[in-house]
């Protein structure tokens, strides 16, 4: 194949410099499009918006490790050059997506005519126009899911460099799309809506373009699929998925608790006050995202004791990360997020208090240790904690909000998570690694705490001497520049030791890929 006679080194190399590129323009992207959308559209008609999403977004249940098995065929056809039968098996799987897409046809034209049923519209003049919306969402949606896998295709040939040029260009599009639609042409639900399945509908495609012509007598043809294929493709991951599931659940279900309970308006407060902490989520968990493969060899080769090593380290390197990120955003929550999207609504401010303190426990105490485990062989024990944790979050949230209002929902999703995460999963790691509680305290969380304990001292006392109605970009960056650039310096030459410090290298996604590359010859992930 013309592409792979490159240097997969050159490859993996483009592949994670356009990684950590994409986080950043999305992180951007997101800062910048958040505001536009929670002003410009206003309360119900942004919590619409986003129920859309959440709602919607149930779709990956139907994936059923379909895109995980797309992604290995497109693998192995690059050393077995059997197109023949590469043609049957992504036939067979793009056929599967299709006849999948219209259970989500089905439930769009279920949920366009039983909209006021499953959610509280409090206008009525509006249900209209939502159902509306909802239909050419729904429609949209089924349109693009098939051509979802050739995103897996060029994953499972490793090109995740084109892919990210395809996501950059798109991202830079969206940003542009929304700020035109909404500040040029006070566009509505409906135009914005349009416009970004419309864009999300030509990522698929480009992918498919550029799928083909890497992957020499590739075709598309139903006289490709046969009934006994899907017997060999049906052999995914059962417990894999089930986690799957359950995070779906866990994360995608209290905005539809609360506009099935409460309203449109208190989707959108609700949101406003955890948008903090999905922030922190997406920066602290990107250096998790090398934990996985590393667990997996190293399990694999019987090597215990380095994976113990490298099980104590991801939590060392994740608590550096995620605690410094945490102090700042918890302290300066408020300020936040009247600075952002003009917060003016002590709900928000709660809800951002409370969905940080439980991102920040399950990025400190679940997601290093679930990867652990996962990649162990302890999945079957991980998806029972994970649904368990899942049902928990439902349950409590839908009770809470009965009792509490809004908030309910946010004590429904942390009280789960310190429970499952600091009583179950993060002890039964240690467990299982034959690694102690108290050496995780004493060489992990207590070293970072009292690291921590100058940024503190300055985020405090930002938030004292600096009156509310003064804080801007400017007061922000004062106080968090400052803060941040002092906790660097202690997990520099305090937090970490020497040896630590010459490991750091070995342990960062370039060098592991390089690594990786090196002991298997050529590259290529081996069962």
């Amino acid at each position: 194949m013309e592409h792979y006679h490159e240097k997969l080194g050159k490859i993996l190399f483009r592949s994670t410099l356009t990684n950590y590129v994409m986080i950043l323009l999305k992180l951007f992207t997101q800062i910048i499009t958040f505001k536009i959308l929670v002003i410009d559209l206003g309360k119900d008609n942004y919590g619409f918006y986003t129920l859309l999403w959440y709602v919607f977004g149930y779709t990956l249940l139907l994936d059923f490790g379909f895109g995980t098995t797309m992604q290995k065929y497109s693998a192995d056809v690059t050393v077995t050059n059997d197109y023949e039968n590469y043609n049957k098996q992504a036939n067979t799987i793009f056929c599967l997506y299709c006849m999948l897409s219209l259970v989500i046809l089905g439930f769009t034209i279920f949920g366009t005519i039983f909209l006021d049923k499953l959610f509280v519209i409090k206008k009525p003049e509006n249900l209209t126009y939502y159902r509306n919306v909802f239909l050419i969402f729904g429609l949209l949606t089924t349109l693009q899911y098939p051509l979802g896998a050739f995103q897996e295709i060029l994953r499972g040939l490793k090109r995740f460099d084109l892919l990210n040029y395809v996501n950059f260009c798109s991202t830079i599009i969206f940003l542009s799309g929304i700020i035109l639609i909404l500040k040029v042409f006070k566009g509505s639900v409906l135009s914005v809506s349009i416009f970004v399945l419309l864009v999300n509908l030509s990522t698929n495609i480009a992918a498919a373009v550029i799928s083909y012509r890497l992957i020499p007598y590739f075709k598309l043809s139903f006289r490709y699929f046969k009934l006994r294929n899907i017997k060999e493709i049906g052999h995914f991951p059962l417990f894999a998925y089930i986690i799957t599931m359950a995070n779906v659940i866990i994360y995608r279900t209290d905005p539809i608790v609360l506009g099935s309970m409460l309203g449109m308006a208190q989707v959108t407060i609700y949101e406003i006050g955890k948008k903090v902490a999905v922030m922190l989520d997406m920066i602290s968990t990107q250096f998790q995202s090398t934990l996985a493969p590393v667990a997996a060899s190293l399990f694999k080769a019987g090597e215990d004791d380095k994976l113990r090593t490298v099980l104590v380290k991801s939590n060392k390197m994740t608590a550096y990360i995620s605690t410094g990120f945490f102090l700042c955003f918890l302290i300066l929550a408020k300020p936040i997020l009247q600075v952002w999207v003009k917060a003016d609504n002590d709900l928000s401010f709660s809800v951002a208090y409370i969905m940080l303190t439980s991102f920040y426990i399950k990025i400190m105490f679940t997601s290093a240790s679930a990867k652990f485990l996962l990649m162990a062989g302890r999945h079957k024990v991980l998806s029972v904690i994970t649904m368990l944790e899942a049902v928990s979050n439902i349950v409590l949230s839908v009770i809470l909000v009965w009792h509490i209002g809004l908030l309910g929902v946010a004590f429904g999703t942390l009280i789960p998570t310190v429970f499952f995460g600091f009583f179950v999963i993060f002890p039964i790691a240690a467990s299982f690694g034959r690694i102690p509680l108290k050496d995780y305290f004493l060489k992990v969380y207590i070293p970072v705490f009292l690291i921590s304990l100058p940024t503190i001292v300055i985020l405090l006392a930002g938030r004292i001497f600096i009156p509310e109605h003064a804080w801007n970009i400017s007061t922000l960056i004062a106080i968090g520049l400052p803060a941040g650039l002092i906790y660097f310096l202690m997990g520099a030459f305090v937090y970490a030791n020497q040896e630590e410090r010459e490991e750091l290298m070995k342990l960062l996604p370039l060098d592991y890929l390089y690594s990786g590359m090196n002991s298997n010859g050529d590259g290529n992930k081996k069962d």
